[in-house]
């Protein structure tokens, strides 16, 4: 993770959408423009497994927000995410923003809930999975 950001928010998202489905309706809102990534690559058992992910950097505010589909190939990423559909990580120097983002999301249509997922309610193991 980077150091020069100073606030992360990580929150769990639950939508009964596809991925292709959510995404675009997050860049609909005409903050965001999610681009795909290659897909998260996770080597913690014998076979690989492979999550979908995308980014958005904000070109004004120099925030990045990472999308991660927590279903990938061969199972979830993580137990304890078990009912969570995408975990958005969410990199600013400004409490304020993340608050706003997070306010701004509860309200979206294709969004049930988020769940704030802060480094004290999960994993050692999954805070370094997604700091890669």
């Amino acid at each position: 993770m980077d150091d020069d950001f100073s606030e992360q928010l990580v929150l769990g998202i639950v939508s009964s959408q596809s991925h292709l489905e959510f995404v675009h309706s997050l860049n609909k809102m005409g903050y965001f423009n999610f681009e795909r990534m290659s897909d998260f690559e996770l080597n913690d058992t014998k076979d690989s497994r492979f999550f979908v992910q995308f980014k958005y950097e904000d070109p004004e505010t120099n925030e990045n927000i990472v999308l991660l589909k927590t279903k990938g190939n061969a199972g979830i990423l993580s137990k304890e995410l078990n009912g969570i559909d995408y975990i958005m990580l969410i990199l600013s120097e400004d409490a304020n923003y993340l608050q706003n983002l997070n306010d701004m999301l509860k309200n979206q249509k294709s969004i049930m809930t988020t769940i704030d997922l802060s480094v004290n309610r999960i994993s050692d193991k999954l805070i370094r999975l997604l700091r890669n």
